[in-house]
């Protein structure tokens, strides 16, 4: 029987108690004529009663019968009542059993002694009987109710043991999430304030296998555990999706799918992902209902906002636009914040919010501060003056490093892989075509990894090769099917004219392919992967698209595939890129 089923049980059974008022009376007293009158009156009134001669033999009763309610005398040989009464109560422990003490006793001083071994009224000697009567039935009502009380509480003490046994699994699982990826990344900074034990908001990080960094900040409805429930798939879809290489794009369809599917309609989720990809220096924003980011330029610039553009995840299905991304140039010493709305929309006692300006004035002045991130906790808090937190909040920074200082002049901190110089890969030539139609919304890349990693190319070779075919896919799709030019990444209003330009041009394009042929194991390439990707496009000259400076903000990506191959060859028109990947 379950514990709430024990107590309705033990609730009932009061209650038919309380309509005869019947209880077990232990009656202690030494004179054998006023054990016997007070007797017949219990039993008269519908009383069991069990006697005691002496105090020593009440305590005894009392442990082996446990009775509703003691009538005791307080003049008794062997152990007097009062010796008695303190015996009894200390027996008793949590149970609450009245002690009615019977006594020819008048005075303050007698009445005293007995109030302070632990009795709780007086009966005068002769006993009147409806006075016996009125203090049996009172005390017993209030005995059953205390038992009442008692079992119930039991009963919450062992449901609160067993909820918080509950919810110390659940907050480690909730922990492990955070823990799994990369929030330990030098370029990440951030504070997280639940207002109970568990957090509705969520802050991620993980690596594409290109190197880049991608950070996962969530806030599902409310707080506590009903807004944590969508953290365990939202994580895992974020850690999976990404390790594999999806997009933006790809991981905001899926998240919006899973969290229609499995959360109830009053909650959903508002949401940010950014991509920094150290390679090209760029941002890839995507802001689902969350406040704005901020972007604070090591320049001294003004802080830039990258507003909500898009509906908070979970609440109707995505159409295409959905996963439309922001890409900015992200310059050395940068610096972008994420928040959840608990940060801005904290109150003090006076009812003033925390404020984006209040925010945005913290971040400018604070550009070349290392403890922007303490700046903003510690003037929240003083805002908040002690106030009760009402939301949680969560805030991070991501910095972009000073390339030239910390990575000593390289254009990124991407390793080449080493692995055994004994392949035990079998031979294979495998063929992709993609049509525009398909390019338009989807990533060929994570698929071809796929096959490649059960073809043996997995440990070891997947951030290498992932780089290879994203930087060679785009720049087919880019230059070759849409003739842009590269150029035009030289300042930030650069950059959002090259990705306007290229979503417009993508979605215009009525016809175009590209070509993956993949060989390995041919006796020509000595053993190693043969890559050759075609566009069918008008084709151009590699050297012009580019980018020949090392400063620049395009071409990195072409060096960086040159740098991870043994060979690389434009052909045809520049429309036909052949590499040679040495697994050894």
């Amino acid at each position: 029987m379950s514990d709430v089923s024990t107590v309705e049980s033990h609730t009932q059974n009061q209650e038919a108690a309380d309509a005869d008022d019947s209880y077990r009376i232990l009656l202690a007293d030494d004179d054998a004529l006023n054990r016997r009158l007070v007797r017949a009156l219990l039993e008269h009134l519908g009383h069991e009663v069990v006697t005691a001669e002496n105090g020593e033999e009440a305590v005894a009763e009392f442990n082996r019968q446990a009775p509703d309610i003691v009538l005791m005398d307080v003049s008794m040989p062997v152990m007097d009542g009062l010796e008695s009464t303190r015996l009894i109560k200390e027996a008793s422990a949590d149970r609450f059993v009245p002690v009615i003490f019977l006594t020819a006793a008048e005075g303050a001083e007698a009445l005293q002694r007995c109030v302070q071994c632990g009795g709780d009224d007086f009966l005068s000697k002769p006993v009147n009987e409806p006075t016996l009567h009125a203090k049996i039935r009172s005390f017993g009502r209030i005995g059953r109710l205390h038992e009442k009380l008692r079992l119930q509480k039991d009963n919450l003490v062992r449901h609160s043991l067993a909820t918080q046994a509950e919810l110390e699994v659940a907050e480690q699982v909730f922990q492990r999430i955070m823990s799994r990826g990369a929030l330990d990344s030098g370029l990440l900074s951030y504070r997280i304030s639940p207002a109970s034990l568990f957090n509705g908001d969520l802050l991620v990080a993980c690596h594409t296998p290109s190197g880049a960094l991608r950070v996962l900040l969530a806030d599902f409805t409310g707080h506590g555990l009903p807004a944590a429930i969508g953290a365990l798939p939202t994580s895992e879809i974020f850690y999976a999706m990404t390790r594999k290489g999806c997009g933006v794009p790809d991981i905001v369809y899926e998240l919006n799918r899973r969290l229609l599917d499995c959360l109830p309609q009053s909650v959903f989720c508002a949401a940010a992902l950014i991509d920094f990809d150290e390679v090209e220096r760029k941002l890839e924003i995507w802001n689902g209902g969350l406040p704005d980011l901020l972007l604070v330029p090591a320049s001294g610039g003004p802080v830039r906002h990258f507003a909500s553009r898009h509906l908070a995840l979970g609440i109707r299905p995505a159409r295409h636009e959905y996963g439309q991304t922001e890409v900015v140039p992200f310059s050395k010493n940068a610096r972008i914040y994420g928040y959840t709305d608990g940060l801005i929309e904290s109150v003090n006692a006076e009812g003033e919010m925390f404020g984006m300006e209040r925010l945005e004035e913290l971040l400018a002045s604070g550009r070349r501060s290392d403890d922007v991130m303490d700046l903003i906790v510690d003037a929240q808090a003083r805002h908040g003056g002690g106030s009760v937190q009402e939301d949680d909040i969560t805030v991070f920074e991501l910095r972009s490093p000073d390339f030239g200082e910390s990575q000593g002049g390289e254009t990124s901190s991407f390793v080449v892989p080493t692995v055994s110089s004994e392949s035990s890969i079998a031979p294979f030539r495998i063929s992709w075509e993609f049509p525009v139609e398909a390019i338009r919304h989807t990533d060929p890349v994570p698929l071809i990894m796929h096959v490649l990693g059960e073809l043996g190319f997995g440990e070891g070779h997947s951030s290498a090769l992932f780089v290879i075919l994203s930087e060679l896919f785009n720049n087919a799709v880019d230059h070759g099917l849409l003739n842009l030019s590269s150029e035009l990444k030289q300042d930030a209003d650069g950059f959002l004219e090259f990705y306007a330009s290229r979503a417009s041009a993508l979605e215009n394009l009525t016809d175009g392919r590209v070509r993956f042929d993949i060989e390995f194991g041919s006796p020509s390439t000595g053993g190693a992967l043969e890559i050759v990707v075609e566009d069918d496009g008008p084709g151009f000259d590699p050297k012009d698209r580019c980018g020949a400076e090392e400063a620049a903000l395009h071409g990195r990506g072409l060096r960086l595939v040159e740098s991870l191959t043994r060979e690389m060859t434009f052909m045809g028109r520049g429309n036909r890129v052949r590499v040679v990947y040495d697994p050894n």
